[in-house]
């Protein structure tokens, strides 16, 4: 159901870009980027409670208008361990964070088909972790209560025609992280839409 209605909502807005695909020669400062294939890496404590590059599964949505860039993003991370027949532990972490950048530096060239912008960025989410453990066939389930995520860094994006690709570094803060201050460094892959 889920995967029906993002390609739907693709669809939609590769029809209402169409007009625009035509105009793009006027390299608008306008743009709206979907990036599904996403690779984010935190350095971070495991479950063993030990720091390890953890990867995490992204998507996201941005906008962009002249100097300014919204982005919409959900992380998860997914972890299971187990200590025999007897013992299993899984941790789901999930995230949704809004970050909000201002355009420092960008390159365009001629033909304004490819452009280049560095963006320093202000990030705010909220973070949940849950946990189910399986005992000797008995499940519990524990969910943390939602925490307040903070965090900045910078963005660099490249945009070649309708394809965007993006790597970005990061430090979030929040209580439910531990350490509460995380490394993240990630990239991006998606497509762009003048509008």
């Amino acid at each position: 159901m889920i995967n029906r209605n993002l390609k739907l909502v693709f669809l939609n807005l590769v029809f209402w870009s169409l007009p625009t695909w035509a105009q793009y020669e006027v390299a608008p400062d306008r743009f709206i980027d979907i990036l599904p294939l996403q690779i984010q890496n935190r350095y971070e404590d495991s479950s063993a409670q030990e720091r390890t590059n953890r990867l995490y599964q992204a998507y996201s949505l941005g906008v962009q208008f002249s100097i300014f860039r919204m982005e919409f993003e959900y992380n998860q991370f997914y972890d299971k361990t187990g200590g025999g027949a007897a013992l299993k532990v899984e941790q789901t972490i999930q995230e949704y964070d809004i970050g909000l950048g201002y355009r420092v530096y960008q390159i365009i060239s001629d033909d304004r088909r490819l452009t280049f912008n560095v963006f320093g960025k202000l990030w705010w989410g909220q973070t949940q972790t849950t946990i189910d453990t399986t005992f000797a066939g008995i499940k519990t389930q524990d969910v943390s209560d939602r925490q307040t995520v903070l965090g900045a860094g910078a963005s660099a994006l490249l945009r070649i025609s309708y394809f965007i690709a993006e790597a970005d570094f990061r430090f979030l803060n929040s209580k439910n992280m531990s350490p509460q201050t995380v490394p993240v460094a990630g990239a991006r892959i998606g497509v762009t839409f003048p509008y």
